[in-house]
């Protein structure tokens, strides 16, 4: 497989320190050419974010290198590595806190595109949107309200103006216990990701993520990094105050 990726992250308009981090990376493998794509959002009220989301985007890119370097079979099995790895990275974050006498809290999400297919992991709030023949956000929030949402207890309505809508239930470096989110699929060329930080995403619609994905798939290089950049400005002002990050991954062939 071949891709075309860009990103973009911004510290954002009232931020001093941007606590979001990404990572792409392709490498050679044994199946072809594979990809790695994350974003990591520092939890606000905990210390150190920036540090905590830098530190498992380093690590995960040791392993993607380590991986590569040896025969494996793409199956669900590869989900089994990748969950083991961000679990061990968590015990790592744990013991980080604990030294510093604070809690390191990060979110994750990221996929693994290699042999035709993507395998998606997810703790927390940050988002991955897949576009092919139509959008379809991969990923369920790990807050209060979407877990409300999903359990019925209140509206979609009352979810967007809920004061929990940002409260995680779940994130990397606060609890040796992780539930991590799985998936995987089949790509096909022009297919288009988009992985990001809440601060993207908060005030953008639907059908607005749907139009801008659309349009990527016929893009260049250099369109798509232009629309990464406007979009961040966009919602800048639309009055986002958190920091901004956001990834796009296309299937080139």
């Amino acid at each position: 497989m071949e891709f075309v990726s860009v990103a973009v992250t911004d510290a954002g308009r009232i931020k001093k320190v941007n606590e979001d981090a990404y990572l792409i990376q392709t490498q050679e493998t044994i199946h072809g050419n594979a990809c790695l794509a994350a974003v990591c959002d520092g939890v606000g009220g905990l210390q150190y974010g920036d540090r905590a989301c830098k530190y498992v985007l380093n690590r995960l890119s040791r392993w993607f290198q380590q991986i590569s370097k040896v025969k494996f079979e793409v199956s669900a099995n590869i989900l089994q590595q990748l969950n083991a790895e961000i679990e061990i990275i968590n015990e790592e974050l744990l013991k980080m806190g604990q030294d510093a006498g604070t809690k390191i809290g990060t979110t994750l999400s990221g996929i693994l595109l290699i042999a035709g297919e993507y395998f998606l992991f997810h703790i927390g709030d940050t988002r991955i949107y897949m576009f092919s023949e139509n959008l379809r956000c991969l990923t369920f929030d790990h807050t209060v309200v979407a877990a409300k949402l999903r359990n019925g207890q209140i509206t979609e309505q009352e979810a967007e103006s809920g004061n929990e809508k940002h409260v995680l239930l779940q994130c990397m470096g606060v609890s040796p216990v992780l539930e991590i989110q799985n998936m995987k699929g089949y790509v096909h060329k022009d297919d288009v990701f988009f992985l990001c930080s809440d601060g993207q995403y908060n005030t953008l619609n639907i059908g607005e993520v749907e139009d801008i994905l659309e349009e990527m798939k016929y893009m260049d290089q250099s369109d798509m990094q232009q629309t990464a950049e406007t979009l961040v400005g966009e919602v800048m002002k639309r009055g986002e105050r958190d920091n901004i990050t956001a990834i796009y991954v296309k299937i080139k062939e």
